[in-house]
């Protein structure tokens, strides 16, 4: 009865020195905020053992961080530093509150590195205990200041630092260009130039749960070019800018901009091609011309990008438009029309689309151009959907898009802004398209919304077969027989034997390129598909500690 008494105090004493220890430990490091995206310096790791994981709360300001092992293998920071960041504004010094920092921490008992980020104070500063080895620091999603960075050596133990990190929160950069003809060199003067920010938003749409994106454009400043053509521009070199020129006569063009031109001496070169004119009349399927109709030409933005001698960056935009209503005689009139860019073609009647299917065109500098399209004298197609079993698929969508090549495509929901018209199937399979123009066009089964379940029988393999339209042909009927629930399974093991996870595996065909792609379960196994019958290569590429793992795969054929 004695034993047991001094046993159960014991036990009591151990575990109220346990919580005091750990409350201690989240007193400590109160505050930390952990981002998804921070990485540490490269060739560095994160620990291994699951004391030196990342504890997040629900409440984001008091997020705990598990702290590393001293060398003799008890939790402590006897010989720990003290770090302490001041952040500040690089153009008049100002302290920057609520700026995310994150912070790169030595581990002696793992030599590896924690990645952990923080929020500034209300005076701009962060004090931490550690050894760090690298800091980034970065502002409000590039909206109130941009971004820094500071390698700071490591620190002898106990030692007490401060260092500055200083963050660009106005128009640092100083631009000067040159608007010159492409043809002849010579300046162009009274050329607009703006500089706008975008914004980006992504988000889903209801009820279908297909990922959308839309971006808004805010004026930041503007210039005109002088009589040689030069402007003058300062803008953020951290926010996210599109900056676009107009001169009358020329094509309008996106530029990028970047150091480097801060001087009239140094101004970048920017040559524009002359603009063409568009002259469109639409008519009826009667000839007679629509006199509510409009059109709407747009191109992808980076066609529209001026070279700029290798400094050239993707626009923030994804497209251009112009739009122009007709008169009572059909006829839409574009005169500043671009050149040398392929423009894709929508036409309107009543303020509601009524073709898109018309071929895009490609003008030509100077050029003066004069087409007719015709609403409602194009051909229809009627089908039917049938999977291998012969049953009809209903409820289904059914794509068409215009074939550039004689092989059997992919359907991907994260195209390139080609044009795809839409049908749905009814309960028996069936579907329609109206109105299409002559040519060569890819058909079929389009691709789920999101990753298909890969024990799902019914999914289908989106590849679409080619059919052509000749001209004046008025309709055609078309069978789609598609692969329901194909998959090719397996499993990649390490040179142990071992199912490793983590791996990428890619599938590869001769017609269609790459097919399909997926990763590795805990145990090493993966699923590829849904894929149609054929013959598939398969590719598994590990990558891990910044090294890529040489890629190793076999051929394999699917029915």
């Amino acid at each position: 009865m004695q034993r047991n008494t001094v046993a159960i105090l014991v036990l009591i004493v151990a575990l109220v020195t346990t919580l005091a220890w750990h409350a201690r430990q989240a007193e400590k490091t109160r505050g930390v905020i952990t981002p998804p995206h921070v990485q540490p310096k490269p060739g560095a790791h994160f620990g291994k053992n699951e004391d030196e994981a990342v504890l997040s709360t629900s409440d984001p300001q008091r997020q705990l961080v598990s702290q590393p092992r001293s060398s003799e293998g008890e939790p402590g920071q006897s010989s720990w530093s003290r770090l302490v960041v001041h952040v500040r504004s690089r153009e008049d010094g100002s302290p920057l509150a609520l700026v995310r920092v994150s912070l790169c921490i030595s581990d002696p008992h793992t030599d590896g590195l924690f990645a952990r980020a923080y929020i500034s104070g209300a005076q701009g500063d962060i004090e931490q205990s550690g050894t760090a080895f690298n800091l980034w620091a970065y502002g409000d999603n590039g909206v109130s200041c941009g971004q820094g960075h500071t390698d700071v050596l490591p620190l002898a133990p106990n030692e007490r630092r401060e260092v500055v990190i200083e963050l660009p929160t106005g128009n640092d950069l100083h631009y000067f260009g040159r608007l010159l003809s492409d043809k002849v060199g010579s300046p162009i003067a009274r050329g607009c130039v703006k500089a706008e920010c975008v914004a980006r938003s992504s988000f889903v749409l209801f009820p279908s749960g297909e990922p959308s994106e839309s971006a808004s454009s805010t004026p930041l400043t503007s210039s005109w070019s002088d009589s040689h053509g030069v402007f003058e521009l300062w803008v953020p070199s951290w926010k996210p800018l599109d900056v676009t020129v107009k001169a009358t006569g020329f094509s309008e063009a996106l530029i990028p901009i970047a150091a480097g031109h801060d001087t009239r001496a140094k101004a970048m070169d920017i040559l524009l091609s002359r603009s063409a004119t568009l002259r469109a009349r639409i008519q009826d399927k009667n000839g007679s011309p629509v006199p509510d109709g409009a059109i709407r030409l747009w191109a992808d933005a980076c066609n529209l990008m001026v070279d700029d001698r290798w400094e050239s960056a993707l626009p923030e935009v994804s497209t251009k438009e112009w739009r122009v209503d007709s008169d009572r005689q059909g006829l839409c009139l574009l005169e500043e029309a671009p050149s040398g860019s392929l423009l894709h073609v929508e036409i309107y009647s009543g303020g509601t689309i009524v073709k898109n299917d018309a071929l895009p065109i490609i003008l030509k500098p100077s050029e003066i151009r004069e087409v007719e399209w015709s609403i409602g004298t194009g051909c229809v197609i009627e089908g039917l959907v049938t999977d291998q079993a012969g049953a009809p698929v209903g409820e289904h969508e059914v794509w068409l898009e215009r074939a550039f090549k004689n092989t059997r495509h992919l359907f991907e929901r994260t195209h390139n802004g080609e044009v795809i018209l839409e049908a749905s199937t009814d309960g028996s399979g069936r579907f329609s398209f109206k109105d299409l123009g002559p040519g060569k066009w890819w058909i079929g089964p389009a691709p789920a919304y999101h990753p298909a379940d890969l024990s799902d029988p019914r999914a289908i393999a989106p590849v679409a077969d080619i059919i052509e339209i000749h001209e004046a042909q008025q309709q055609q009927y078309v069978e789609l027989h598609v692969q329901r629930g194909l998959y090719v399974r397996g499993s990649v093991v390490n040179s142990r034997g071992y199912g490793a996870a983590q791996v990428s595996v890619h599938g590869f065909s001769e017609d269609l390129g790459w097919a399909a792609s997926g990763q590795t379960t805990a145990d090493g196994s993966f699923a590829l598909g849904p894929l149609a019958p054929g013959t598939y290569s398969l590719v598994a590429e590990a990558v891990g500690a910044g090294d890529a793992e040489r890629p190793e795969g076999g051929v394999f054929s699917c029915s």
